[in-house]
């Protein structure tokens, strides 16, 4: 019990120096494991074995079955082909460069395409926490990344269950494959009928709810181990059964402050048992660090755009994606543990899968996708030299700028659009629309573009933090107000102290779901009504 009391104790001292500090966690937690196994070494005690793995595998079957919770197919359902492109393209594409790099780094060929297999996958839950975190979860982009962090898991559930296999010929792989398509076959059973008759006629309280769902996560890792597959497998699957409506949302607010927890215990574990890298060891985590992150955001922006996404959101989707999985982990463990692979390799993986994890929240902003948009191959368009004068100015596009378009047009007024999406810019020069592609942040840009002289200014940004550069210019120089699209009263408060108009679209809305009653149901209008105030 001292044992679990001590990793327990430096996981809350991570974790409250990482909220002080305000950086991730992550590497906090594996720097306390590492410090414990150092003081232990040094002490001349040890820590049982048995314990450590326990609690490693406890940690790691909450971690991917939380995960797993956010994992519905029905977010991608209208995006099958964009997912499978993405996340077949970067799947292989990937794991062949970090093969080759494996390789040319000095490792054998086994060696190296365990490193391909375990490198190749992104982290489900690095990048759903960073979705939530930015309120982008349910934006098309982010149901896309959903739809391919859900088709790379269960591709490296099936390298896992191969690579355990293998040494033992292509009758047990084939064994195996077959058992995880059977416990395939009843998480899907579970996800479409079982799951969905419990939450929605039994009625469940919150801890009935935990229970259940518990139920479903150590029933399903049973039955991976009597099928002989590893545990994380029936994790996974178990996750997978409660990722449909309306179910996903009663367990998630309350699997967070437990996955949390395991999450925290997991990492200080993992820096317990791992030994600390030898230079020549980080020097090629950081080589191979450095090349996925590249080779992913180039590679899924050019995939994403070939799939229809705007450049901005392809770009979003390449840097959300640069960092490897928690599944990494067990794989190569996997292999350390079968006597395939040396110590010192699940050393490199651990710390570059911590490296990119922990450079994930700072790599996929807006800022650094403002950074990566401009090194764009995009076409220019040439600004006039002499700006236009009571136009409409219509600034970031979105699906509500989409709509005000050909309005703008019929109602006799000259249209400006600037965007710094090249895609949408070269799709309106195309329909012969004065569409020019910028950066919002660059007042002499604006000028040019007439931000001065305009008659109305239409700003449809997918954040309005977009604009405040450009409502800081217009309040000193333009001649008009901008009118800003926001969604809530907050967003509502900051523009108009920057200077500008809010339209709230939530409350527009509703206006026009109610008039549309009038027309429609007369009599139920004022029902409606009443009951929407």
């Amino acid at each position: 019990m001292s044992g679990l009391a001590i990793i327990l104790a430096v996981a809350a001292i991570a974790a409250g120096i990482a909220r002080w500090l305000r950086i991730p966690s992550i590497p906090l937690f594996l720097i306390g494991g590492l410090a414990i196994q150092q003081i232990i070494q040094w002490s001349g005690r040890t820590v049982p074995e048995d314990l450590l793995f326990d609690t490693l595998s406890l940690g790691l079957a909450v971690i991917v079955f939380a995960a797993g919770v956010e994992l519905s197919p029905h977010r991608v359902r209208h995006r099958l082909k964009p997912v499978l492109i993405i996340g077949l393209g970067q799947f292989c594409c990937i794991g062949l460069i970090m093969f080759a790099c494996g390789n040319l780094l000095g490792f054998d060929w086994l060696t190296a395409a365990y490193l391909g297999a375990a490198l190749a996958a992104s982290s489900t839950l690095v990048v759903v926490r960073h979705l939530k975190t930015t309120q982008r979860m349910f934006e098309p982009f982010g149901r896309l990344v959903t739809g391919v962090l859900l088709l790379q898991d269960a591709i490296i559930v099936a390298f896992l269950v191969i690579f355990v296999r293998m040494s033992d010929g292509a009758g047990a792989v084939a064994t195996g494959v077959l058992a995880t398509m059977a416990l395939a076959a009843g998480a899907l059973i579970c996800y479409r009928w079982i799951v969905p008759w419990v939450t929605l006629s039994l009625h469940l309280d919150d801890e009935e709810t935990l229970l259940f769902a518990f139920l479903l996560l150590f029933a399903f890792v049973s039955v991976s181990s009597l099928l002989g597959l590893p545990f994380i497998v029936g994790a996974f699957f178990a996750g997978f059964t409660l990722s449909a409506f309306p179910t996903n949302g009663l367990v998630r607010g309350i699997l967070a402050s437990f996955s949390d927890f395991f999450l925290a215990v997991f990492f200080v574990v993992l820096g317990l048992i791992v030994a600390i890298p030898s230079p020549e060891i980080l020097v090629k985590a950081i080589v191979l660090g450095t090349i996925l992150i590249g080779f992913t955001v180039a590679l899924v922006a050019a995939l994403g755009e070939r799939c229809g996404l705007n450049a901005r959101n392809a770009i979003r989707t390449g840097l959300l994606l640069t960092q490897t999985s928690e599944f990494s982990l067990i794989l190569v463990l996997q292999g350390v543990a079968a006597g395939l692979l040396a110590a010192e390799v699940f050393s490199l993986v651990v710390f570059l899968t911590v490296m990119t994890m922990t450079l994930t929240p700072f790599i996929a902003t807006d800022r650094v996708t403002n950074l990566v948009l401009r090194l764009h191959p995009r076409p220019r368009t040439p600004l006039p030299a002499n700006p236009p004068r009571d136009h409409v100015l219509l600034v970031g596009l979105d699906y509500f700028g989409d709509h005000l378009l050909d309005s703008v047009r019929e109602a006799g007024f000259e249209l400006v659009v600037l965007d710094d999406d090249a895609v949408r810019v070269r799709e309106l020069c195309e329909r012969k629309i004065d569409c020019r592609q910028i950066d919002t942040m660059d007042t002499e840009t604006l000028d040019r573009a007439g931000i001065r002289e305009a008659k109305t200014i239409l700003c449809a940004p997918t954040h309005p933090r977009e604009t405040y550069g450009l409502l800081r210019h217009a309040k000193q120089y333009a001649r008009t107000r901008p009118f800003v699209r926001v969604f809530d009263e907050d967003e509502a408060r900051e523009v108009e102290a920057l200077g500008g108009r809010p339209i709230i679209m939530t409350a527009r809305t509703v206006e026009s779901l109610l008039d549309w009653i009038q027309t429609v149901h007369p009599k139920d209008a004022g029902t409606v009504g009443a009951r929407s105030e």
